[in-house]
């Protein structure tokens, strides 16, 4: 009967090709299929931590303060801070902002800023509240 041999992965001595553990040194073999799949998770997990890495690159960012203006603590205001303080929601801060900015004769917007109809009402996500 032929047996069929391969090479221990770690001390390189010859064994037969099913062998589990190498007689030689101890070492437990990897197979073909397991080699693929350490692969297969690496790769995945590569991929993942770059995506990962690439969200939180982005939120970084577009966000600070240096990208945005924070929402005065004026008279104007007041009332969006004393709803924060009372609900602690920015959504619900959120819907008092039409009032101001989207009536007409209301206060302009910059030239490159997202109009009503671009998406939700989401003010607060790049305009921050000066809490004290």
């Amino acid at each position: 009967m032929d047996v069929k041999m391969k090479f221990c992965s770690d001390c390189g001595a010859q064994i037969a090709l099913k062998t589990e553990i190498c007689p030689h040194c101890g070492v437990r073999q990897i197979h073909k299929s397991n080699k693929i799949l350490k692969v297969c998770l690496i790769a995945i997990c590569g991929v993942l931590l770059l995506g990962m890495s690439a969200v939180l690159i982005t939120f970084f960012t577009i966000s600070g303060e240096e990208k945005t203006k924070r929402v005065p603590l004026d008279e104007k205001h007041m009332p969006a801070y004393e709803l924060f303080k009372k609900t602690q929601s920015k959504m619900e801060v959120d819907k008092g902002c039409p009032t101001c900015h989207f009536e007409p004769g209301g206060v302009p917007f910059p030239p490159k800023h997202p109009k009503a109809g671009d998406g939700p009402m989401r003010c607060l996500f790049c305009h921050k509240l000066k809490l004290v």
